[in-house]
């Protein structure tokens, strides 16, 4: 397969549903014939509307399973789709007149309401209806009776444009070719055993390139989608839906691991009494603890020592047996019984929750890339030895590490991550100067620190996030952003500290353990923002950063700390840290003042 158009043929040939999503409970599948029928007459339905290749056409759309066939019969058409999930009408004016798409598809009437002022009318094609707006069934109806042909596009023709800011500020148009894409999908699923049997669920946002790829991927094979449109009810309908692959970013694998915490709880005393009944010696392990949660936790952690240390002895085993009994066999039930593969992107994913999930019986795989790499570089199942490392780059990929002065790193030093490959974009969107300096000789600057030991790649940092203290000393904030996240009390964490003499942190509670500490506690509220001040919250939260401080890798302690209300996020679920930053620019100014003084 060279270029998307090959997707859509096979697809005609495949009696088996596509896709399927729930909206207020009632279940819609879209079968392969359908959406053959669909893209191809989405295709032809926009040459009946004197559209030509090379043409653009704006996809304002977040999750409705129906931008599936207008973003694959654009590209089919040979124009280009330019997918966004719009937050706001300045936004929406930038992005309109930077692209000057030819016609624009909107989701609903909130999408609407931020295009229409940048926007003529009759131009705007909806998915949901709404009055005096063409519907985007009408261009599905034209082309099923049109009989124009469509043209064959070449590996090289530009299929997306897409907008993306990322975690850094102003969008950026990302041109991805027909042959960007194949060439990533067809790597991928030599990297990861799937088949048409197996059944993808995902919760992302569909413009975004991750899950985009995942449903190509799905495409490919021949295995069914099922899209989750309403995150409230994700849980049970990936219960419902008993997925085998459920591809994610590491904020939700934290959250779910987070919610299920509930189910430790609950059976931590079941799991005491299935280890006195094997007459395990309880003292010796768990240390007097009476509190079934905290029981539970310790015999987790135990289990997932034995596995990294190799230890197979008979008590071993009937911990990892009775902690599967009562506790990983319930996790696994929670999502649908059938599941094998867990797979992370977007973003790093802290050591203790990628063992969290492989000790609860899963297939944990990793992947990393941008946007530019359309999307992945380097990933594949995770090895239990080796959990900082993300894995090698795919089969067509090359990752050259290189120093300030650009000369290649030893193995293992750190330095700036070059990629190289089919995958990598044509350039930015009317931005020459800003893609002369972020290629250069077919290599892409990919803007992350990390290291290369016999092929095999670790993230380390982020360059736009590192900073240097008042000393002249680089801090990665990521080391110390993961290890806040590993405990359940912390949603997120944000190292702040540049030219300081010591960092401090910015802190966004788990609500749910928060909400749980203050009945703990008995502390009467009648806001949450009220328990962030409580000085028996804060004894808590400072116990953590404690904990964190001691850990022999953190280098430079973390002076203090601050509980915030809210966190900022991009749709894929990464801290927007230069908004955050922002936000909260007060309480860091306080930090500053009083570590600085």
């Amino acid at each position: 397969m060279a270029t998307l158009q090959d997707i859509v043929m096979p697809m005609g040939f495949r009696n088996k549903n596509c896709v399927s999503w729930r909206e207020n409970r009632i279940k819609y599948n879209i079968s392969y014939p359908q959406m053959f029928e669909l893209t191809v007459n989405f295709s032809k339905g926009l040459h009946e509307l004197d559209l030509m290749p090379g043409d653009r056409v704006g996809v304002y759309v977040k999750q409705h399973p129906k931008a599936i066939p207008v973003i694959l019969g654009t590209d089919n058409a040979g124009l280009q789709d330019m997918p966004k999930d719009l937050s706001s009408t300045e936004e929406a004016r930038k992005i309109i007149e930077h692209s000057d798409p030819n016609i624009v598809i909107v989701e609903n009437r909130a999408v609407l309401e931020m295009v229409q002022p940048h926007y003529p009318k009759d131009r705007i094609f909806s998915i949901e209806p709404i009055d005096g707006i063409r519907s985007v069934d009408e261009i599905f109806a034209m082309g099923a009776k049109s009989h124009a042909t469509i043209p064959k596009v070449d590996e090289n023709d530009i299929a997306s444009i897409i907008y993306t800011s990322g975690t850094t500020g102003e969008p950026k148009g990302v041109m991805l070719t027909h042959g960007n894409y194949m060439s990533n999908y067809e790597s991928v699923q030599r990297r990861i055993p799937l088949s048409s049997n197996d059944k993808f669920v995902s919760a992302m946002p569909i413009f975004h390139v991750y899950p985009r790829a995942v449903i190509m991927d799905a495409l490919i094979l021949g295995a069914e989608t099922y899209g989750i449109i309403n995150l409230k009810t994700a849980p049970e309908e990936i219960k419902l839906e008993s997925p085998t692959v459920f591809p994610s970013v590491p904020r939700v694998w934290d959250n779910s691991k987070k919610r299920f915490n509930e189910v430790i709880r609950e059976r931590g005393a079941h799991f005491k009494e299935l280890l006195k009944k094997a007459h395990i010696d309880l003292e010796k392990y768990m240390h007097g603890e009476t509190d079934p949660k905290k029981f539970a936790e310790i015999g987790i952690n135990l289990d997932i020592q034995n596995m990294l240390s190799g230890n197979h002895s008979f008590k071993a085993w009937m911990i990892h047996e009775a902690l599967d009994k009562v506790i990983y066999s319930s996790i696994r039930e929670n999502y649908g019984g059938r599941l094998r593969d867990v797979i992370s992107g977007g973003s790093a994913m802290s050591e203790h929750l990628i063992l969290f999930y492989m000790i609860s019986g899963f297939n944990f795989y990793q992947g990393y890339g941008l946007t530019e790499t359309a999307p992945i570089l380097a990933g594949g199942l995770q090895d239990v030895h080796n959990l900082s490392a993300v894995g090698p780059p795919l089969d067509n990929v090359l990752l050259d590490i290189r120093d300030n002065s650009g000369h290649r790193c030893m193995p293992g030093i750190d330095g700036k991550i070059f990629a190289k490959g089919p995958n990598i974009m044509l350039g930015y969107y009317k931005n020459p100067e800003l893609t002369s300096q972020t290629i250069e000789n077919g290599w892409l600057d990919t803007g992350d620190i990390g290291n290369l030991i016999n092929n095999i790649l670790t993230i380390t940092g982020r360059e736009y996030d590192d900073f240097k203290l008042g000393n002249g000393e680089k801090v990665h904030p990521r080391e110390y952003e993961s290890l806040a996240e590993d405990y359940e009390e912390i949603e997120a964490a944000v190292l702040v500290g540049k030219d300081w003499k010591s960092p401090a942190m910015l802190i966004y509670p788990n609500m749910s353990e928060l909400k749980f500490m203050a009945r703990r506690l008995g502390i009467r509220y009648n806001e949450e923002s009220e328990l962030l001040l409580d000085p028996r919250i804060q004894t808590v939260y400072k116990w953590i950063i404690d904990k964190i401080n001691d850990r022999k890798e953190i280098r430079y302690k973390i002076h203090d700390f601050r509980l915030i209300p809210e966190i900022i996020i991009t749709p894929t679920q990464k801290v927007q840290r230069g908004k955050l930053l922002e936000k909260y620019s007060a309480e860091i100014s306080e930090l500053s003042e009083a570590i600085n003084k």
